[in-house]
């Protein structure tokens, strides 16, 4: 059983670590975690193609067409992907330009 989690707030990436573990400088112990935010993104998919890619041994994929509005600025944005994994993350994400 893992022991419970502190998080410590210092900028955009957090840090946790469990109760009982000790703090030395500069390193950093299997009991500290690294939290990073994740951002999601509605995405609109603008095209692509329904040939399948063979992707090592994991299976196939196809390439998607993707536009999306940045969080921040509001921009709009194109990328292509190859495909989405079962986590939803998008699979190996190209930025192809600013719309």
């Amino acid at each position: 059983m893992r022991a419970p989690l502190t998080a410590t707030t210092l900028n955009p990436n957090s840090m946790a670590n469990a109760h009982s573990s000790t703090s030395t400088m500069a390193r950093r112990s299997p009991a500290w975690l690294k939290l990073k935010p994740k951002l999601t993104l509605d995405v609109r998919v603008t095209g692509g193609s329904g040939d399948r890619i063979a992707w090592g041994d994991w299976g196939e994929s196809v390439m998607l067409e993707l536009a999306y509005k940045h969080p921040r600025t509001g921009k709009r944005a194109s990328l292509v992907c190859w495909g989405v994994m079962s986590s939803g993350m998008l699979r190996r994400p190209l930025f192809v330009a600013w719309l």
